[in-house]
């Protein structure tokens, strides 16, 4: 399954607006109170060895993942060179190598890197990628795993 909290696409960080949570100096609260949880969830990727890139729409790596015939498979070596040397530049920014780039449906592409990065490795992996014309988006793929209910509701 796919974590969407840590995307965020190219048209979204152009229009997007910073607002401070932090207390003003005018606050009368009490100065010796913990400060509030910011409400905002927070931006930082988590750790992660495998990356889900949504390619830009109507950029050659995303005609050729729409044609792809069998979901699944290493495609790396079948993308366009540019987005192969994209992938590449990302990871040696993360100090990793690319073991498999496969095509999901929806146009999306798993990226499989060497070992796990980091949350702040994570984020320039993210970065480095979305930098490039072909990236709509990047995000780490989380993993998750439904409750088991086969016991019925818990009664706490």
């Amino acid at each position: 399954m796919i974590g969407r909290r840590a995307a965020t696409s190219k048209k979204e960080r152009a229009g997007s607006t910073t607002v401070s949570t932090a207390p003003s100096a005018s606050s009368t609260e009490d100065s010796n109170a913990p400060a509030a949880a910011s409400a905002a969830p927070s931006a930082t990727p988590a750790a992660a060895d495998s990356f889900v890139i949504t390619w830009a729409e109507g950029s050659e790596a995303a005609k050729f993942v729409d044609s792809v015939d069998a979901y699944g498979v290493d495609v790396i070596s079948s993308l366009p060179q540019k987005d192969q040397d994209a992938l590449k530049a990302a990871a040696d920014q993360a100090s990793v190598v690319v073991e498999q780039a496969t095509a999901h449906v929806g146009g999306l592409t798993t990226v499989k890197l060497s070992e796990a990065l980091t949350p702040e490795k994570s984020q320039t992996f993210i970065d480095a990628l979305t930098s490039s014309d072909s990236v709509e988006t990047a995000e780490p793929e989380l993993r998750v795993t439904a409750l088991d209910t086969s016991a019925g509701t818990p009664d706490d």
